[in-house]
């Protein structure tokens, strides 16, 4: 019983590590976006959202977003 006791903290303890590392990752995924989204809201001259507003943006909202101005600044510079 002690056994498995100690195994099921030790799986836990491990599953806690596994859900912070991929929490930190999807974190600077997600703020790598939102400055790569500031600075073509800058660069295009339009109003450049906080990074207070943006993180309220989901992963899916944030690429599409990202998406849509880099290709306003393409169509600009053609």
């Amino acid at each position: 019983m002690y056994d498995s006791r100690e195994k099921a903290i030790l799986d836990y303890e491990s599953n806690l590590i596994h859900a912070r590392e991929e929490g930190e990752g999807i974190g600077v995924e997600r703020g790598q976006l939102i400055g790569r989204i500031q600075l073509l809201q800058e660069l295009l001259g339009g109003t450049v959202l906080s990074t207070e507003e943006l993180t309220a943006f989901s992963l899916e909202q944030l690429s599409s977003t990202m998406k849509n101005l880099q290709t306003k600044l393409r169509l600009r510079d053609a």
